[in-house]
């Protein structure tokens, strides 16, 4: 097939999956709009650094014409400003994969919410407070237009529609993996955002443990180029990466990659897929004495250390992931997704006085009518909490639903697909509350 691979650059992401689906057989065009100065990349095409013109809207035309499947990471940006080429892609009958990264549909306040355990130190950090419309916006333009979406729960707190995991792609050709074994081990903290990693919590526990006479040496990387941070993992016993997520991201990847046995706040109660992550779990209140048992357990970290080779290529070996994501694209829509959303039409309630403008509740209520919802959840309260419209109630018997503690495998019993009657221009006014 042939396949576009863009728009926004996440952590050198984009030519990692266009050289696994082209190992896979496909031809990909690598197109830009947002680049990352961390990762100095040429793509096929380039729109960055300008405003959008006739010619480029021409190109973008072409583009839209000339491939089958249209991958988008970062589900705020796609090739035209408001996803106004989600209708021409689908019209074309073309398909979309959307990829949810982080950020991007993730609501600070949504996600204190739904990370009940966690929500005391979030409290304390000074995550940007961004209109709830914002965020929901992107995520129901997805999941819309998608054929399917990979996300991740900590990232879909307020997705409707169920969804593949999300598993990061990497080359591991590019990473070596060595297991020093020091009775004193190396410890590595490298933090893109320190308030975000919780970096004065893991400085105080390490000071603790030092006063205390537990040995070790300490590397505190800031601001380093990739390829540095890298050499200093495959040299490292410990990777110490964050606190306040309960699923890693790439840079705990990188170190079980790199040999490391790596710390974190993953958590499998709140993201039980997959399961047996081999990570070490911390949080601000256990750290002092969990860093204390690895960091004096010479055995403890041999063994996550060598866990995480085996872990890699199974869930993140860059042509496997891609070849599972065509896989489930070649399926269709009925095939088992990884996870059935709960949170938002079963617990999340509005920040006093803001509201969901009736579109993105219409939009809503279209992707509950069309997917279902959880079973127990109320549907008229959840109208009452300003989530669907109320004319969802008129047939509430018709709407299927799907089991709480089912991971996977139900296969709705739909009719033809709804018309859609959301558009991008109906909601411009919308996004900008």
């Amino acid at each position: 097939m042939r396949i576009m691979i863009g728009v926004t650059e996440i952590g050198g992401n984009i030519p990692v999956v266009a050289g696994a689906l082209r190992q896979l057989g496909h031809q990909v065009t690598t197109v830009v709009r947002q680049k990352n100065s961390w990762w100095p990349i040429e793509y096929d095409v380039d729109f960055s650094g300008r405003d959008m013109t006739i010619e480029d809207v021409l190109d973008i035309g072409y583009l839209v014409g000339t491939h089958d499947v249209f991958i988008f990471q970062w589900a705020r940006t796609s090739l035209l400003p408001n996803h106004a080429d989600y209708p021409f892609i689908k019209k074309a009958g073309k398909k979309i994969i959307s990829c949810f990264v982080g950020s991007d549909v993730r609501d600070t306040g949504a996600y204190k919410q739904w990370y009940v355990d966690g929500r005391r130190f979030l409290e304390k950090l000074p995550f940007p407070e961004d209109p709830v419309v914002n965020p929901l916006f992107s995520m129901r333009m997805a999941e819309l237009h998608s054929e399917i979406i990979l996300s991740q729960p900590n990232q879909s707190v307020l997705g409707v529609r169920p969804y593949h995991h999300f598993f990061l792609p990497m080359e591991l050709s590019l990473y070596r993996q060595h297991i020093p074994a020091r009775e004193v081990p190396v410890v590595v903290h490298a933090p893109s955002k320190s308030w975000l990693k919780g970096t004065d919590v893991i400085m105080a526990a390490l000071e603790t443990l030092k006063q205390q006479g537990v040995r070790y040496e300490l590397r505190f990387l800031e601001g380093l180029p990739n390829d540095v941070v890298i050499k200093e993992l495959i040299n490292a016993d410990v990777l110490i990466d964050e606190l306040y997520f309960p699923l890693h991201g790439k840079l705990s990847l990188e170190g079980l990659a790199c040999g490391c046995a790596v710390v974190n706040g993953d958590r499998e109660d709140y993201e039980p897929f997959p399961a047996e992550r081999p990570f070490w779990y911390v949080n601000p209140d256990n750290i002092v004495e969990r860093l204390r048992q690895l960091l004096t357990d010479r055995d403890l970290r041999i063994r996550l250390a060598l866990e995480g080779g085996p872990y890699m290529k199974m869930h993140h070996d860059h042509v496997r992931v891609m070849q599972r994501v065509m896989d489930k694209l070649e399926q269709g829509e009925n095939c088992r997704c990884d996870h059935y959303p709960t949170f938002f039409t079963g617990g999340y309630r509005l920040p006093d006085g803001e509201a969901i403008p009736a579109e993105l509740v219409g939009a809503t209520t279209q992707l509950v009518r069309r997917w279902g919802l959880p079973e127990g959840v109320n549907l008229a309260e959840t109208v009452a909490r300003g989530l669907l419209s109320p004319d969802i109630l008129k047939n509430e018997q018709a709407i299927p639903r799907w089991s709480r503690t089912q991971s996977g495998g139900h296969i709705f019993d739909k009719t033809s697909p709804v018309e859609l009657d959301l558009q991008p221009e109906h909601l411009r006014e919308a996004r900008q509350i």
